[in-house]
């Protein structure tokens, strides 16, 4: 089933007018409205979008200096003992460390995917309508 977006406040509908801001999204108030302006509605929403989609790389950005440094300190976690030979030390402060920041890189990265498809799906909605908009434009 495809969502549908208000073009004025970009909220999800559930029916024509929407909840948040009561725009009428019918049909037959979008035929009153003229294609000038439903296009700068949407480019309002894809401006908005872009700035979201950026705020969502952040979040990969961060993730991805937390996975090296959770990979550089569990690295670190394995010891020399006395005679020369390298042990794994689950006790030791490098490896707490470096499980700490994997977690904390797993929950960006996690934010990151639901941001990201999040505001590809809406960003094709309106492009949807843009292009819907220039070919009843041509007619």
């Amino acid at each position: 089933m495809k969502k549908h977006y208000c073009l004025n406040c970009h909220h999800q509908l559930k029916a024509d007018v929407c909840e948040n801001c009561s725009f009428d999204n019918s049909l037959d108030n979008l035929n009153s409205l003229s294609e000038h302006e439903i296009k700068r509605l949407c480019y309002l929403q894809l401006k908005q979008i872009k700035s979201e989609l950026n705020y969502a790389y952040s979040f990969l950005i961060g993730g991805l200096i937390l996975l090296v440094i959770g990979a550089f300190f569990f690295g670190l976690s394995f010891r020399f003992d006395v005679i020369g030979v390298r042990v794994f030390t689950p006790t030791s402060m490098e490896f707490i460390v470096s499980m700490i920041s994997l977690v904390c890189c797993l929950g960006l990265l996690t934010l990151f995917c639901i941001k990201f498809f999040y505001n590809t799906n809406r960003k094709k909605y309106f492009e949807e309508i843009i292009d819907s908009v220039r070919k009843n434009a041509k007619k």
